[in-house]
């Protein structure tokens, strides 16, 4: 069971366990209280949200120095609760948890005043961004979008690489609290930090593999639509947009948290695609009626049978503009062949006329296979 799991399912033995949990330990699992009928008492459940928010509040509007007051006290405040301490034991364990800090502390050197910081700077976000959510910091949603802020995750680790070159022994810190108590009372406090230790475990483990099975998907949704781009590929615009695509990928790939077997597919699939990728002939440029044709259809989200129509509308018009490009050509060169300036543009306007003809009908045409929903969408 790793370390960190426990320090943040009790915020317990360590101040440094902020890096990992909020304040007011957020991430604490609690079953919830029930009444006679097995139903949760919601008056328990408010009074237990109430007292998070008051926590946080005189946690808010404290000083640093106030903050590490209050993060040692609720460490006696669990040990309390958890071995049941009286008055003269709370005083002993108070000061051997104390003692135990000052060690670590010690033994971090000048790195204990980085750490301090950083952990400031985690306490600075966590406001900013719950005064920001209002109500709605604090929720499963709230968290989840904290945890995966590149500034959060940026903070977290280098508060992480200071935590593992001091390694915090939490068993040898147990045994120096409970070497305080006697026998049965240690052993019954130890019985109760197992099964919490046990639960939230389940809990951390389930939490992970939701989120692997989340990243999963985006990366599948991401894969798959750059899979569909690069095979409907018909321009330079186009095929950046699959690259793009494929690149995101590649980035999901090596931040989300996913077992490996599903990395491995996935890789797989990102290799297979960006191999695909090179090996394709390099998309010629679009003519403009191409280009207009498809961003329609893409502008519109047509269906499958109003694409075929489009396409197939798009042909006629260039085979006959083809011909008018032909019949014209001759024409067209005498014209660029006139020296007034004046005359020469007039004379070509002229010419372009039944080209421009055509490429309004083209646009009438594409425009009549909407539904009245589409053309709403559009107006919207």
């Amino acid at each position: 069971m790793s370390t960190h799991i426990l320090l943040v399912a009790l915020n317990l033995f360590w101040a440094g366990s902020i890096s990992q949990a909020a304040p007011q330990g957020e991430d604490e699992v609690r079953p919830p209280a029930q009444d006679q009928s097995g139903q949760q008492d919601a008056n328990s459940d408010e009074a237990r949200r109430a007292a998070r928010r008051q926590r946080w509040q005189r946690y808010r509007e404290a000083s640093p120095e106030q903050r590490q007051k209050m993060r040692s006290q609720r460490m006696v405040d669990m040990a309390t609760r958890t071995y049941e301490l009286d008055e003269s034991q709370k005083e002993l364990v108070s000061n051997e948890i104390e003692q135990i800090q000052l060690e670590r502390r010690a033994a971090m050197g000048a790195e204990a005043e980085q750490y301090d910081k950083l952990r400031e700077e985690m306490f600075r976000f966590w406001q900013q961004r719950r005064e920001k959510a209002g109500d709605q910091g604090g929720g499963r949603r709230f968290w989840r979008q904290v945890r995966s802020d590149p500034k959060f995750q940026k903070l977290r680790s280098k508060m992480r690489e200071i935590d593992r070159k001091y390694p915090f022994n939490w068993r040898e810190s147990l045994q120096r609290v409970e070497a305080l108590l006697p026998e049965e009372q240690a052993k019954k406090g130890h019985a109760k930090l197992e099964e919490r230790f046990q639960r939230f475990d389940r809990f951390r483990q389930r939490r992970r593999q939701r989120d692997a099975e989340r990243a999963q998907r985006d990366i599948d949704r991401t894969l798959r639509k750059a899979e569909a781009t690069l095979k409907e590929a018909h321009s330079p615009e186009e095929q950046a947009a699959a690259q793009r695509l494929l690149a995101d990928a590649r980035q999901k790939l090596a931040d989300r948290p996913l077992s490996e077997e599903a990395r491995r597919k996935l890789r797989e699939r990102i290799e297979a695609a960006e191999r695909s990728e090179k090996q394709a002939p390099k998309p010629r440029p679009l003519s403009p009626w191409e280009k207009y044709a498809r961003d329609f259809i893409r502008k519109h989200q047509l269906t499958a049978a109003q694409q075929t129509a489009a396409m197939s509308i798009l042909k006629d018009v260039q085979m006959r503009g083809a011909q008018i490009k032909q019949i014209y050509a001759p024409r067209i060169a005498a014209a660029k062949q006139l020296q007034d300036p004046a005359a020469r543009k007039q004379r070509l306007s002229e010419l372009n006329k039944p080209t421009e003809r055509l490429f309004k009908e083209l646009k009438t045409r594409l425009d009549r296979l909407l539904t009245a929903s589409q053309r709403k969408k559009v107006r919207a």
